[in-house]
């Protein structure tokens, strides 16, 4: 019993001399990092005909072909151009575009507009307006799976539903769900109805949910 209050007593007073140790100082904060700079670049002109639009996962357009004299080069706009872009510009046009080149992720060679002119008329990269954005809607469905949808880079993005529905879901959740999914069978499937922004333009009016459940054979799944 003595030696049991002995250990106690000697801990109690351990305890108090830790606590009587002034507070360790907290670690000076990791000085935050300079944005990285980007090289200066020249402008490039180039002048061909308008041969296809480019259009994202979503179907709205952000980009088109221009064949040259030598090449057929990707010419990338933001989605807010497109509006604009797609109204003023036609397949078959003779155009002047300025620009820089990039290498994109994928490592596909593209051409970043920063204007382009037809008939004396230019249009300009300008910033998208600054609105409230819209409030996104709750849906919950049950359709058909037409088809996977794959990126440029060949990676599963989406579920191409019945009634011109695409299911978006995240990559790498879409890949374990990749054995579930059989074409023509049913999914059901809670999300949120993806709004267009001002000035973006569709080539095929498909209505695009965010999926945030899912449900395949009967087993359902988070997929937000």
């Amino acid at each position: 019993m003595k030696k049991f209050v002995s250990i106690i007593a000697g801990f109690v007073f351990i305890a108090g001399t830790t606590l009587a140790q002034p507070p360790i100082p907290p670690q000076s904060a990791v000085p935050p990092q300079p944005p990285v700079q980007r090289e200066l670049q020249s402008m490039i002109a180039q002048e061909g005909t308008l041969t296809e639009w480019i259009t994202n996962e979503d179907y709205l357009y952000e980009g088109f072909y221009l064949q040259t004299l030598q090449e057929k080069i990707p010419v990338k706009f933001p989605p807010h151009l497109g509006s604009q872009i797609t109204s003023q510009l036609k397949v078959g046009n003779k155009i002047r575009v300025n620009g820089i080149s990039e290498i994109s992720p994928a490592g596909i060679k593209e051409f970043r507009m920063m204007d382009v002119s037809i008939n004396g008329h230019t249009i300009y990269d300008t910033p998208p307006q600054v609105v409230t954005p819209p409030v996104e809607k709750f849906t919950t469905g049950k359709e058909n799976i037409v088809s996977v949808q794959k990126n440029r880079e060949g990676d599963m993005v989406g579920l191409v539903l019945s009634h011109k529905m695409i299911l978006r879901i995240p990559p790498h959740l879409l890949r374990q769900l990749a054995a579930n999914v059989q074409l023509g069978g049913v999914v059901e499937f809670t999300g949120l109805i993806n709004n267009r922004q001002v000035g973006e333009a569709v080539a095929d009016a498909y209505m695009v949910v965010h999926c945030q459940t899912i449900t395949l054979n009967g087993t359902s799944y988070i997929t937000r």
